[in-house]
């Protein structure tokens, strides 16, 4: 096919290319990218578009990788109502383009329903390589959909997990999950009707619920605990992102994006003094990371668009050379 071709990855073809183990090692090589200095944002980092008049929401996100030469955009279609979230299951609202930085020519154009979720767990294994004991056996979800799957998935890769326990608003949706996570894992997965009861004795816990008020409190954080939030608004009380010995963050400009850090931004109960370091930071050694086992580490997430960019690269560049994708 020739290269001056935009090609079209539909998902079916970037599962086939993309395993979790994979994504794990090309969210490391990202994040030691940004490290280098490898990485050119869009300005500002995130643009939103919403229609009057509708309940959909738009989001763009941009990067250039100086060392790969491309240039990425993330486009997003929000729309959360429950005829919204039917579409997204049968039909993509998400999409990266990718573009030559020098000439301008578009290069391809990727679906990304399974790249987005293994990307975003993939940074949970990394994040937990570098900041969860190493001797972590049992990871608490909060939250039991897509998402909350392939992050337990992320870190069984990483860690030797022997239990996991998940909580959900739906007793059938929890007990689902803990039935075919335990089968396909291995794994003994007990769910529970009580945040407390997943995050007590948790190594590592992971929120990924679209819970709008803290369904955890700082006193129920053991020494040593290891805590990963991606959620969209607040699953952890506010007391928590100081009282932890480490705040991390994926990164703060767009961490304020998200609900909780807004709020207590504009509240004054959090800003950028309480943050000790970006999640590249840590990968690259650029600070330490985990130092004591008593120390609870806490990484806030908003979503990084050059891992958005940097997999549909990986993704583009293996279609390529197998001869996989739609030739536009």
């Amino acid at each position: 096919m020739g290269e001056d071709r935009p090609l079209y990855l539909s998902n079916d073809v970037v599962k086939q290319l993309l395993d979790m183990r994979t994504a794990i090692r090309l969210a490391e090589e990202i994040l030691l990218a940004m490290a280098r200095g490898q990485v050119v944002w869009a300005e500002p980092k995130q643009f939103m578009l919403h229609v009057p008049g509708t309940h959909t929401k738009f989001k763009l996100k941009g990067c250039a990788f100086l060392d790969r030469r491309v240039a990425g955009f993330r486009v997003t279609g929000l729309n959360r109502t429950d005829a919204g979230v039917q579409v997204a299951r049968e039909r993509p609202t998400k999409y990266v383009l990718l573009s030559d930085p020098e000439s301008g020519a578009f290069r391809a154009i990727i679906e990304e329903e399974w790249s987005y979720a293994a990307r975003t767990a993939a940074a949970v294994g990394v994040a937990a390589r570098y900041l969860a004991r190493p001797e972590s056996r049992v990871v608490g979800i909060l939250g039991a959909g897509y998402m909350a799957r392939v992050c337990l998935q992320a870190l069984h890769e990483v860690l030797r997990l022997e239990e996991a326990r998940v909580v959900s608003a739906r007793r059938e949706t929890r007990e689902r999950f803990a039935r075919e996570m335990g089968a396909e894992l291995g794994l003994r997965v007990l769910p529970c009707d009580d945040p407390h009861d997943v995050v007590k004795g948790a190594d590592v816990l992971v929120t990924a619920s679209t819970a709008a008020t803290p369904l955890v409190f700082e006193p129920w954080l053991e020494p040593g605990i290891f805590i990963y939030s991606l959620g969209e608004y607040q699953e952890i009380e506010t007391k928590a992102y100081r009282a932890c010995t480490k705040l991390i963050v994926d990164d703060w400009e767009l961490c304020q994006l998200k609900v909780d850090i807004a709020t207590m931004v504009r509240e004054g109960t959090l800003n950028e003094a309480d943050v000790y370091a970006h999640l590249h930071e840590i990968v690259a050694g650029q600070k330490p990371g985990r130092e004591t086992r008593e120390e609870r580490i806490f990484v806030r997430s908003q979503g990084l668009t050059t891992q958005d960019v940097g997999f549909a690269h990986w993704l583009y560049e293996q279609a390529r050379a197998r001869g996989l994708g739609t030739p536009l």
